[in-house]
């Protein structure tokens, strides 16, 4: 995985899970990445990132060929960074009016592709920075939903993905806001 797990009840939405999944079905060999997805504060994900513990998932994160990630949508009722109890709706909100579009790995953008405004959240984010992500050669983002199509434009602008795979609503969505 390229983030921690999410701190949520359904377990089939975990990272650790779903890559265990896709090495299973296409005959590889998942590692886990056992740390929370998002902590309280930057330096104990700095510390906690230094340990010795996650040396070889560091080594394979400078390795990546591939990433294939889900394109998060927080101004949803259901998002992830709320519902796992990472940030507030108090907090979401402040975020929307500094002009939050998306997700990729819990890390926040805007429709432009850039996370300054966000930094004080993605610096406690436990997995790649998104700034890591342009090292990876193939990037995949997954979306489905008319809604998501401004935050499948900000993390194609930000250079976070280079591919994406959507249905039609998003692709329509997409294309009439290009």
């Amino acid at each position: 995985p390229i983030v921690g797990g999410l701190n949520e009840e359904d377990a089939s939405i975990h990272a650790n899970y779903l890559s265990a999944e896709l090495a299973r079905v296409y005959g590889g060999k998942a590692e886990q990445f056992y740390a929370p997805a998002v902590l309280s504060d930057p330096m104990i994900r700095k510390g906690l990132l230094a340990e010795k513990a996650f040396a070889r998932l560091h080594e394979l994160h400078r390795n990546l060929d591939v990433i294939v990630t889900g394109v998060g949508v927080p101004s949803r009722g259901l998002s992830s960074l709320v519902r796992g109890g990472y940030i507030g709706r108090e907090k979401l909100q402040e975020y929307l009016q500094n002009g939050l579009a998306g997700d990729i790995a819990l890390q926040l953008y805007d429709e432009n592709g850039l996370t300054a405004p966000f930094a004080e959240h993605n610096r406690c984010v436990s997995g790649l920075p998104l700034e890591r992500f342009a090292r990876v050669p193939i990037r995949i983002g997954v979306a489905a939903g008319a809604d998501r199509a401004k935050a499948l434009a900000g993390a194609l602008k930000g250079g976070f993905l280079n591919i994406v795979i959507l249905d039609a609503p998003c692709a329509q969505a997409l294309w009439e806001r290009a």
